[in-house]
């Protein structure tokens, strides 16, 4: 997948890079201060599968442009965002960019973001929505929905259940050990007010905390 990274961070963008490219192969990423060069940035941007901003809330006027047209053409963006920027995370929301995770969100987050992202799905980090109290935007006809309260290695375990691995798998894949799992996933059951995983991946896909 075609990915271009911007931020004004060189450092961190590389950094960044190399991570990515060595956990997933079937990205190829370029990383840019300003872009894209002297063409129209709307012709640029086509060339490109996924955009990631890096730049933390509220974007400069280059980044916000850049948004603006991944938006308009249907482009997958994933914004990492300061999560004291609640006005600016609620209009990325609404304005339908397809991906939002915390700036200092854990590596294994924006891997799970691109994830989605890669498979046509959206995703918001669900600990950062719920921290700034934005969990209104996901409704279920006019009934708001209340986000719950999971770690971040909870909703991993669940996003993993969702993609149909076992609780086997899933020990590989988040770093706890067996018994540590299965209070998780208590905790993921009581929170959710269901009996398995399967009926929290339920309620989850039903109200759009996990999207796809």
């Amino acid at each position: 997948m075609k990915t271009l990274m911007i931020s004004y961070h060189f450092d961190q963008m590389y950094r960044m890079r190399t991570l990515l490219e060595l956990s997933n192969p079937n990205l190829s990423i370029t990383l840019s201060k300003t872009a894209i060069g002297d063409a129209p940035l709307q012709l640029k941007l086509k060339h490109w599968d996924l955009v990631i901003a890096l730049t933390p809330l509220p974007a400069t006027d280059y980044i916000n442009e850049i948004i603006q047209i991944c938006i308009k053409e249907n482009i997958k963006t994933l914004c990492l965002v300061d999560k004291k920027s609640p006005m600016d995370i609620n209009k990325l929301i609404i304005n339908g960019v397809r991906g939002i995770i915390g700036y200092d969100a854990p590596f294994e987050v924006l891997k799970n973001a691109i994830k989605y992202l890669e498979n046509d799905c959206y995703y918001y980090d669900p600990k950062l929505i719920n921290h700034l109290n934005l969990g209104s935007q996901f409704t279920t006809g006019s009934k708001e929905v209340e986000l719950p309260n999971l770690s971040y290695d909870q909703w991993n375990i669940l996003s993993y259940a969702a993609d149909g691995y076992t609780l086997s798998e899933i020990l590989i894949k988040v770093p706890i050990q067996e018994d540590r799992l299965k209070i998780e996933k208590e905790h993921i059951l009581r929170n959710f007010e269901v009996k398995t995983l399967t009926g929290a991946v339920a309620k989850a896909l039903k109200h759009g905390w996990l999207v796809c």
